[in-house]
């Protein structure tokens, strides 16, 4: 085998990890997801005919939007201050985690198994394909914030 081809399954063995897959994964939170990208289609349909509407729908909806902005404002802020101090920690565990679990000669068992590695393989795939929809998503404008 050339060095192109270990270099290539080594890389696979690192995105695929069910030790590193498995703690992300929920059966409910991506059962979750999918209902919320069911709802979010239905919502987008809702825009796409109020988008299409006349002048005085349209005149409505602005006067809602207006609404929201002066009610919501403080509790948008004071959400962005908490996800930003979470987004910290979060980061600092992950990396004490990540030291952490090349340190554990116990584990490398799940590490090196071929069926621990396709499970992981695909729970690394659900996980890109949401965020690959999140992010289109996102590019395209529509609010995400209740679908992650």
């Amino acid at each position: 085998m050339n060095d192109y081809n270990n270099f290539k399954m080594e890389i696979e063995d690192l995105n695929n990890n069910l030790i590193q897959e498995l703690p992300s994964y929920s059966v409910n939170d991506t059962q979750s997801f999918i209902k919320k990208m069911n709802k979010e289609l239905e919502q987008q349909k809702t825009i796409n005919q109020i988008l299409k509407s006349d002048d005085m729908e349209i005149v409505k909806h602005i006067e809602y939007i207006k609404k929201f902005a002066k009610d919501f404002s403080p509790n948008i802020e004071n959400q962005l201050n908490e996800i930003t101090k979470l987004s910290n920690l979060l980061q600092n565990i992950i990396i004490e985690n990540d030291k952490l679990k090349n340190t554990r000669s116990e584990l490398d068992e799940i590490y090196n198994n071929k069926e621990y590695k396709l499970i992981a393989k695909n729970l690394n795939e659900i996980k890109l394909q949401k965020k690959t929809l999140i992010s289109f998503l996102e590019n395209m404008n529509v609010t995400t914030s209740n679908m992650k």
